[in-house]
């Protein structure tokens, strides 16, 4: 009796460390609210099960894909699910994200009953050698997001990434560096999406894969569908060197993307392209951040220039020639140099019209920080060759007021 008791024990203390099981049956509805609610910290899905794969993309990570799964997947192969993996419960089934132990991730639709339906690959990444070449091809949203599903319209978005590197022998030492002249696809060349229908089905997959718009600085070349007419003007403009540098005026969408905590916006990707990087060591990104004082007042906006505060450049991830833009955080917008609600008011005076002064001249010291936005974004490209160092700028003009 005694050992028939320490056994059960056994299993309660296994299922509070490594969460309960899922099993197919009418309470799989009920621990997934119970997971979303915070009353689980994770569950595990039913061991003995598996998942129909659906492949749509049809790339040689697909094809790598059935080879080691053929149709089905088994559940035992998913690490346990917590809250994040919920992305939405239907009344016809409900909507997972699967991690593998390798890494990748697997949209999966259930049953409300816990029946499983079917699976597609949204996420991976994978290397296949060539000879003295690396092929590293990865399915993904961007650089720096995973994935990105949008409830509404209940599809998920993506893009095919290849990218080639070659191995070459430097100083008896084997180095890897990526060929800066291809034009190889990612997220500035194509976008995919799968939807999902009313029964748990992922229908209507579709692939676009168009030219990016590009910005020219010689050696250099950026390319990104923000610079595209509907979401930018672009102007060329040139400093006291005459070295000529770009500024670019955001739309009111695109600007909020990098200012406003959009959960489902989309990501701002660029591709450096580079003709001759032979001799080139390093490549490196940076990007700065501005804060005005401003007030929007009765359809009218009032910016002051000076003073403003002005951030460190701050360093971005390059991946091989891709990087994403960082969206500035709430707290960042707010940051400003030492300035009293006095020295504001002052300078509400004499630069805005009456209407804007009447409007904060009871602002309290602890209110200053509603005034504050972020009026500029800036990106520097900085490449190290052998002999000397270029640098390129460019300067994103946010949308603000009215």
């Amino acid at each position: 009796m005694k050992r028939f008791v320490f056994f059960y024990y056994l299993i309660f203390i296994c299922q509070c460390i490594y969460g309960q099981e899922l099993k197919n049956n009418i309470d799989f509805l009920v621990k997934i609210k119970e997971l979303k609610h915070g009353h689980e910290s994770m569950v595990l899905l039913d061991k003995s099960d598996s998942i129909k794969l659906v492949s749509f993309v049809l790339d040689k990570i697909d094809e790598k894909d059935k080879q080691n799964h053929n149709e089905f997947i088994e559940l035992r192969k998913f690490k346990a699910i917590n809250k994040e993996s919920i992305l939405a419960i239907d009344k016809n089934y409900i909507l997972l994200i699967l991690e593998e132990s390798s890494g990748k991730l697997r949209a999966a639709t259930f049953g409300i009953n816990g029946k499983p339906i079917e699976s597609t690959l949204i996420y991976d990444n994978a290397l296949f050698p060539v000879y003295e070449f690396r092929e590293h091809e990865s399915r993904r949203y961007s650089p720096t997001k995973k994935y990105h599903f949008n409830p509404q319209k209940k599809s998920f978005t993506f893009s095919s990434i290849m990218k080639t590197t070659e191995i070459i022998l430097e100083r008896n030492e084997y180095r890897e560096i990526y060929l800066f002249d291809q034009d190889e696809d990612d997220e500035t060349n194509n976008r995919q999406q799968v939807f999902i229908n009313e029964t748990g089905r992922f229908i209507n997959y579709s692939h676009e894969h168009h030219t990016p718009a590009e910005i020219n600085f010689g050696l250099v070349k950026l390319a990104s569908n923000m610079f595209k007419e509907e979401n930018a003007t672009v102007e060329k403009i040139y400093d006291n060197n005459g070295e000529e540098n770009y500024k670019i005026y955001l739309s009111r969408d695109k600007s909020a993307e990098l200012v406003v905590d959009i959960a489902h916006s989309e990501d701002l990707v660029m591709r450096i392209m580079m003709d001759e990087y032979q001799d080139v060591i390093d490549v490196g990104v940076f990007q700065q951040f501005k804060n005005l004082l401003a007030i929007n007042g009765d359809g009218d906006f009032c910016e002051i220039q000076i003073p403003f505060y002005q951030s460190e450049w701050d360093s971005i991830p390059l991946e091989y020639n891709v990087f994403s833009l960082k969206k500035i955080s709430k707290e960042k917008q707010h940051e400003f140099i030492k300035f009293t609600t006095k020295e504001f008011k002052k300078k509400v005076k004499q630069e805005c019209s009456t209407e804007h002064y009447n409007q904060i001249k009871k602002t309290k010291k602890n209110e200053l920080k509603n005034f504050i936005l972020t009026s500029e974004i800036s990106i520097k490209v900085v490449i190290k060759k052998k002999d000397h160092t270029i640098e390129e700028y460019i300067r994103f003009i946010l949308a603000n007021g009215c």
